[in-house]
């Protein structure tokens, strides 16, 4: 990055009214370990390293930092801990040291998430050599910790692949690609953080543990922070570590029963079904589709909203949490209140199949508007 970028990077401060107001509510949020977390994220933001200039994303009204992710892990990692014993009002059920045990293959997410920051703070990993990593990592993880996918819940494969090798390379693939969709999805502010926020509520709320809970308060925290002030997003690290918290944990969910694989489906359709949308649209191009690129939903929504509304800011965030509460609140509301209960396969295949077509059906729409504005 160039002189002029770092000194923007440094010098595009927030008010002093709003930052105060900020630290009050990180704070309210998150306790001491919030209010950490928030001057972690004041300290990245304004370093002239590991920042993305404005325009990587198609996006970015500023330069910021890419390190979010570190952030959150720092406050994850401080909730997990200093929860532990504290009776939360607002997570009674976790009573139990039991309830503090961390998932097996947290390690494995940690590993992939190493992997995104190699590239966050040295750029020199080829997108083939990270999703051979990743993929190298997650069989890691599924042959380590079986019980995320055991034959006994995939009745429904068809004998003739009904084999533990079809699980585990099934399963790796799933988690690389999940990997992938969610690191193109955090371009807007407040997108990934609040598709992962949802999912973690509902993991929460099927299965309360201190794992789940850590990661909600840190969620919630960066979001705050990420969409009011535009200037530290996750990054690869983040992204990376928070997509396979999610697909893993995904994976672990179905396995206990109580929901249907389409139920999640539907709760992080976006990353998913624009994953393999761009995919399929660069193949035809005969492009890559590991490149970068602002070809996404969610830059044409926000070049939509930038007509409407001129602070790109405020765009940028309204991007993320349009997408966030659309594609993810929703049916996880539907589902957590019972309108659609969340075993039910064939009802939420129905609707995962609507999302899918409204989600083309909005890209076509919003294409052609913006290109010609």
């Amino acid at each position: 990055m160039s002189t002029n970028a770092n000194s923007l990077a440094r010098h595009d401060s927030v008010s002093p009214a709003a930052t105060i107001g900020l630290a009050l509510l990180v704070t309210a949020l998150g306790g001491l370990v919030g209010l950490l977390m928030g001057l972690v994220m004041a300290w990245l933001a304004r370093a002239s390293w590991a920042t993305d200039d404005a325009g990587s994303h198609g996006i970015s009204e500023r330069h910021s930092s890419r390190l979010g992710g570190v952030a959150v892990a720092f406050g994850a990692a401080g909730f997990f801990f200093t929860l532990q014993g504290i009776e939360e009002p607002w997570a009674p059920t976790l009573t139990s040291p039991s309830d503090f045990t961390l998932p097996d293959y947290a390690l494995a997410v940690l590993l992939i998430g190493l992997v995104g920051l190699w590239d966050d703070l040295a750029a020199q990993l080829s997108a083939g050599i990270r999703l051979i990593l990743v993929l190298s990592i997650s069989c890691w993880a599924i042959v380590s910790s079986p019980e995320i996918m055991p034959a006994s819940v995939y009745g429904w494969v068809p004998e003739a692949i009904d084999h533990p090798a079809w699980l585990i390379g099934a399963g790796a693939l799933l988690v690389a690609g999940f990997v992938n969709a969610g690191n193109m999805a955090d371009g807007a502010n407040g997108l990934l953080a609040s598709i992962a926020l949802t999912f973690f509520v509902v993991a929460y709320w099927h299965s309360p543990t201190g794992y789940y809970w850590s990661a909600i308060l840190a969620l919630l925290v960066f979001l705050v922070v990420n969409v009011a002030t535009g200037r530290i997003f996750l990054g690869d690290f983040g992204s990376y570590t928070v997509s396979s918290a999610l697909a893993l944990s995904g994976l672990a969910l179905y396995a206990t029963g109580g929901v249907s694989l389409w139920f999640l489906g539907s709760v992080l359709a976006y990353p998913c079904i624009e994953l393999v949308r761009v995919t399929i649209s660069r193949l035809l191009k005969s492009q890559s589709p590991l490149r970068a690129g602002d070809d996404h939903l969610h830059n044409h929504l926000f070049k939509a909203i930038r007509l409407k509304v001129k602070h790109q800011l405020v765009g940028n965030s309204l991007t993320g949490c349009v997408i966030g509460l659309l594609t993810a609140a929703l049916p996880a509301a539907l589902g957590m209140t019972g309108v659609l209960a969340t075993d039910n396969a064939v009802g939420w295949l129905v609707y995962f199949l609507l999302y899918m077509v409204c989600h083309l059906v909005a890209y076509q729409q919003l294409k052609p508007i913006n290109e010609r504005n």
